[in-house]
């Protein structure tokens, strides 16, 4: 989301149709790809709980 401007009600909205729609009648994986654009990747958690530099 960061990447594309931070908190927008458009990446509000975007968030709403593929994250919070679809419950749970997606795997969780393919929803986030649908969300994002791109497979899901442990990397920005680790870093965001100070694992990783």
């Amino acid at each position: 989301i960061t990447q594309h401007g931070g908190m927008t009600r458009a990446n509000g909205d975007h968030f709403r149709k593929y994250i919070l729609s679809v419950g749970n009648t997606l795997p969780y994986d393919k929803a986030y790809f649908n969300f994002a654009g791109r497979k899901p990747s442990l990397k920005a958690l680790l870093k965001d709980k100070g694992f990783t530099k």
